[in-house]
């Protein structure tokens, strides 16, 4: 989950960013500062850019139909007037790692358990798997199994995974993507969904 919400323009965007990335006391974890405020930025010339491409769906695991194909390496109108890759990864390297569903199934599992044990101690009773989507009551299921040793195993695979990640970044200011790998979703499908589905 994160924190944001939806909005009308780029500016009203960037100054929601900007409000809500302010450092908390307490927290363990937070970005660096940035230079400057995101609202300053709109409409700036933000000059030569390093640019990647992600021109293809993921691997196993991710959402991949026909009709919806990858650019190919066509470069993306938003950059003709900027340089494109300027190294030879187009795309993070670990961007779609074999291993990454698990161990994102396995914290999401973890964290979905813990929040309905509290709700359930909010509520003073059980909630029942006739009052959660189809994909909460498999998250659930999931949760009650793992231990300790699996959840900490897999934060610290996402340590590692995300240290991959940033590495990428130092040598590029933008990730172009396609705008979706699937047409939307139907109607009801979280309903009856599995974790990941």
């Amino acid at each position: 989950m994160a924190d944001g919400a939806v909005t009308r323009t780029v500016r009203d965007a960037a100054g929601l960013l900007d409000a809500i990335s302010n450092r908390m006391p307490g927290e363990p974890y937070y970005a660096p500062p940035l230079p400057r405020p995101l609202v300053q930025e709109v409409g700036a010339d933000p000059g030569q850019l390093r640019i990647g491409v992600l021109d293809r769906p993921g691997g196993e695991g991710y959402p991949r139909r026909p009709g919806v194909p990858g650019r190919g390496g066509r470069r993306p109108r938003c950059c003709s007037r900027r340089s494109t890759t300027t190294s030879r990864r187009p795309r993070p390297r670990r961007c779609f790692e074999p291993e990454f569903l698990r161990h994102f199934s396995t914290v999401i599992a973890a964290d979905t358990e813990a929040t309905f044990q509290n709700f359930e101690e909010l509520l003073g009773r059980p909630i029942g798997e006739d009052e959660l989507e189809g994909r909460n009551v498999a998250y659930r299921r999931i949760g009650r199994k793992l231990s300790a040793v699996d959840y900490l195993d897999s934060r610290a695979w996402f340590g590692t995974w995300a240290r991959g990640m940033a590495d990428w970044w130092e040598d590029h200011d933008l990730l172009v993507t396609p705008t979706v790998g699937a047409p939307p979703a139907r109607a009801g499908l979280v309903h009856r969904g599995r974790p990941g589905a």
